[in-house]
């Protein structure tokens, strides 16, 4: 009987202890294993550099790119290992191979955890999403979570491109502070297309979307300006997905919506960022409504649109007193040891180049925490 008793008590201890591998708690605790992005392949271009250069880039151009990318992830990746924190590698990770394109480079979106729970988010772009299920099996063969402390979202309508108010969310989009929540979202809006993209793109898709319900429920819709509205928005995150997370987390979070304006393509860790309790920097200018109170008379550095463009907020907290940066912002980082914390800049413009930075660089796997 004693025996039985012994065995049943070790068996909920390992669980606890499988539970607790992974763990987060707020944004600045200290970092003890993380997931780093993986290295994309040469051939697939930076849209910014797309649209800067607005001609094709050379292959020889490409490959020196993809060779200042390796070089900076390496070197962030060994900074971390030098502070003994473990480090994952996502191209390590079996079925990373297979992806296309730069979604290698940025763990944060695909998963979300949330103490201990692992977040399987909703992801609009279609062909990310075999992101979620390379990032699961490898922390379920790792024994760092277990099946019971995967939390999926709801399914997506067909086709979940053309759905911005559908359940929509990427980790970018959230910032977790304790049993709060602060995400990012933004509200249905008609973003102008040059032409003639408007007439190719918009009014085919809006088409397709009336011929699709005409087929389904045999009610046809005509009013193609909101369909053209749902579709040009550049929603990751959305309103719907909020309602969710409150509904699944109960009483567990206190969530609050930050809109952030449509005229900006951008996740809330761009322009947002807590680096320690009352400590944070932001891009005013992006954020349309009022912040909650739980961070109104926080001390936040504020950046310009200039420095967004350099993902000053993007940052990679180690712990309460330190932080990782992108070294073209030097006077963020000036602003952040003025209040005592140790900045660490490193280079890592070239990953910029991929519309993210150190933040969208990481996944969080255990930050130490009472876990109170």
């Amino acid at each position: 009987m004693h025996k039985k008793l012994v065995i049943s008590f070790l068996s909920i201890f390992c669980v606890f202890m499988l539970n607790a591998e992974v763990y987060v708690a707020h944004e600045w605790d200290p970092l003890q294993e993380v997931i780093l992005g993986g290295v994309p392949p040469y051939n697939q271009i930076p849209r910014s550099l797309i649209a800067r250069c607005k001609r094709a880039i050379s292959l020889w151009w490409r490959r020196a790119v993809y060779a200042n990318v390796i070089k900076e992830t390496d070197h962030v990746a060994a900074l971390l290992r030098e502070r003994g924190i473990k480090v994952h590698r996502f191209n390590e990770f079996e079925g990373a191979t297979n992806m296309f394109g730069c979604l290698a480079l940025f763990p944060r979106d695909p998963v979300l955890v949330l103490g201990n729970s692992l977040v399987a988010c909703a992801m609009k772009a279609a062909r990310r999403r075999n992101e979620i299920d390379v990032i699961k099996n490898r922390l379920l063969s790792l024994g760092k979570i277990d099946e019971a402390n995967i939390i999926k979202m709801p399914p997506y309508k067909y086709p979940a491109e053309y759905y911005p108010d559908d359940v929509l969310l990427e980790g970018g989009n959230v910032l977790i502070n304790g049993n709060e929540l602060y995400v990012g979202s933004m509200h249905m809006v008609n973003i102008p297309l040059p032409w003639p993209a408007n007439l190719i793109h918009s009014y085919s898709l809006a088409f397709f979307r009336a011929w699709q319900r005409i087929l389904k429920n045999g009610e046809p819709l005509l009013n193609y300006q909101n369909e053209m509205a749902k579709i040009r928005s550049r929603t990751y995150s959305s309103k719907p997905a909020i309602a969710w997370l409150q509904q699944q987390f109960g009483n567990q979070y206190t969530i609050h919506e930050i809109i952030i304006k449509a005229s900006f393509y951008i996740d809330l860790d761009g322009c947002l960022a807590f680096v320690r309790p009352g400590l944070g920097i932001i891009c005013r200018e992006v954020i349309a409504n009022k912040l909650p109170e739980s961070i109104q008379d926080w001390d936040f550095i504020e950046i310009s649109l200039d420095e967004l463009q350099t993902h000053a907020a993007n940052i990679l907290s180690l712990d309460p007193t330190t932080v990782m940066i992108d070294d073209r912002n030097t006077r963020v980082a000036q602003e952040l040891r003025k209040r005592n914390i140790d900045v660490i800049e490193v280079p890592f413009s070239h990953v910029g180049q991929y519309q993210g930075s150190l933040r969208c660089f990481h996944q969080a796997l255990l930050r130490s925490n009472n876990k109170d």
